[in-house]
């Protein structure tokens, strides 16, 4: 009979089919900067959405229009990513939304950078919804907590609290009901060939630097196979007068691999060591 997974099992199963790009990385990293710019370059009419005239000037009465949206000579002039959230908004009118319940939606996930003009976790999602085979949603659940989460993260939603009602707006569906001129102004034909690679970095890559970007870690080593990373052991200082039995305590409550060293002097600990070793399916 095979053995029921735990719960931190199912998650970290999950985790392994997660997106390999992290948030910082995209928002900050300059290979993806001609994406960033194209996603954000105004260039698009009211009637290039799939919205009249006539409804838009309603929404913006009625706060659904994205913030960082701007009047020009009596034009609004959009972007990318304000277009993508005029077709979901769309959707969710379809689904019977009202408008007080879709501006706050619009509130909770379209987070403007008044300092770098931008939409940073709206169109990040987009841009992974763009350039991998993930599939972000707009997510609505029924105790009105709007937020964005992939496929995997939904599931661990079920494991950690349970089954529970939702409206999904499928990110990567609305990508596909875009014109390919739209679609080719955002993403050219040459702005990602080297950001792709980042978006399919394996599960032990994203690990990797994930950890090479904590500040807590003193020393990493990696051990690789064939090219592929088997093992990351990660070593912290820990601090504290009680740290060595605290750490101690840790790694077992854990059930994790790896060691804990304290150094003593004149009888008394002067530091200790926790180093923590993962190990990968081969």
């Amino acid at each position: 009979m095979t053995r029921a997974r735990s719960k931190d099992e199912e998650l970290d199963l999950m985790q392994k089919k997660e997106s390999a790009l992290g948030f910082d990385v995209y928002n900050q990293s300059p290979t993806f900067q001609r994406l960033r710019d194209a996603l954000n370059e105004r260039r698009y009419t009211v009637g290039e959405t799939p919205i009249s005239y006539r409804v838009i000037s309603h929404w913006a009465d009625n706060a659904l229009l994205p913030e960082g949206i701007k009047d020009g000579n009596g034009w609004k002039k959009f972007n990318f990513v304000e277009m993508v959230w005029l077709h979901a908004a769309n959707q969710m009118r379809e689904f019977g939304l009202s408008l007080p319940k879709i501006a706050s939606i619009r509130s909770s996930i379209m987070h403007w950078d008044k300092k770098y003009q931008r939409y940073p976790s709206f169109e990040y999602f987009i841009a992974e919804a763009l350039e991998s085979s993930a599939d972000p949603y707009i997510v609505f659940l029924a105790d009105n907590h709007p937020m964005l989460a992939r496929a995997e993260q939904l599931q661990q939603q079920k494991v950690l609290f349970g089954s529970q009602h939702m409206l999904l707006i499928s990110i990567k569906n609305i990508l596909n009901l875009l014109n390919d001129k739209t679609l080719k102004e955002a993403t050219g034909n040459d702005y990602v060939k080297d950001a792709d690679a980042l978006f399919h970095l394996s599960y032990e890559e994203k690990n990797l630097l994930g950890r090479l970007r904590s500040d807590e870690a003193r020393e990493i080593k990696t051990k690789t196979k064939r090219g592929v990373i088997t093992e990351i052991e990660t070593a912290t200082d820990v601090k504290g007068s009680t740290s060595y039995n605290t750490a101690g305590q840790e790694m077992r409550k854990k059930g994790a691999y790896g060691r804990v060293v304290a150094e003593f002097e004149d009888g008394v600990i002067k530091s200790v060591k926790k180093t923590e070793r993962k190990r990968f399916d081969e």
